[in-house]
């Protein structure tokens, strides 16, 4: 529709504790070297995408400050000839006192955590996570009205986001997005639209594990 900003969510590439199955939040965990390979996937898919949806290209590349998605980043500004800007509205959900723990730990810990989540110190509550991803995309639409732009964050926050957007039924589970799969978003203020969700045929052959269908995807 005319003067929609479109938003293209990158979910950064696999770090070590992704591969451990340990949770992140805002611990500043670096890329692992599959992570890489799919930053420079995304990097790849990206060239053209904004083409298919009738905007002339990439206005802009955001990132999250943590080093897994500014490592992503940098890889895809690499293909886009964008320079990666910070923004702090992007990062993950605090996980608080269970980040850098396994989730077997984490229930052993804080059995049941997921529906109790007032058991955990520190954590983020997911309406404040959901009111900070809102906040942030419409923030960007703002600055880019009608334009197209890439913002490289984490899986907690697309899945927030796309909660607060109507994008997931009530009580529908949490998607597994994959790390270097491409979210593709249209709108601007409180109105928006998911045009492509969790593409990764780009991640075909990168020897990368499947999501997990759990839940603090970071």
């Amino acid at each position: 529709m005319p003067g929609e900003t479109l938003i293209s969510l990158v979910r950064h590439g696999a770090t070590s504790w992704n591969e451990a199955g340990k949770f992140q939040g805002q611990q500043d965990v670096p890329l692992a070297e599959t992570g890489f390979a799919q930053a420079r996937r995304a990097g790849e898919a990206l060239v053209g995408l904004a083409g298919e949806f009738g905007y002339s290209g990439w206005a802009a590349l955001y990132t999250s400050p943590l080093s897994r998605a500014r490592q992503t980043a940098a890889e895809i500004g690499r293909w886009l000839g964008l320079q990666p800007r910070e923004l702090t509205g992007l990062m993950e959900r605090a996980f608080g006192a269970i980040e850098g723990l396994t989730r077997a730990q984490v229930e052993a810990m804080y059995p049941s955590w997921w529906e109790r989540p007032e058991s955990v110190p520190g954590l983020e509550t997911e309406g404040a996570l959901r009111a900070r991803a809102l906040k942030t995309m419409s923030a960007l639409a703002e600055a880019h009205p009608g334009e197209a732009v890439v913002a490289v964050t984490h899986g907690g926050l697309i899945n927030a986001f796309l909660r607060e957007v109507g994008a997931k039924r009530p009580g529908e589970g949490w998607k597994p997005l994959h790390n270097g799969g491409i979210t593709v978003v249209a709108g601007r203020g409180l109105s928006w639209r998911v045009l492509r969700l969790n593409q990764a045929d780009h991640l075909l052959d990168s020897k990368a594990p499947p999501p997990r269908a759990k839940p603090g995807e970071d």
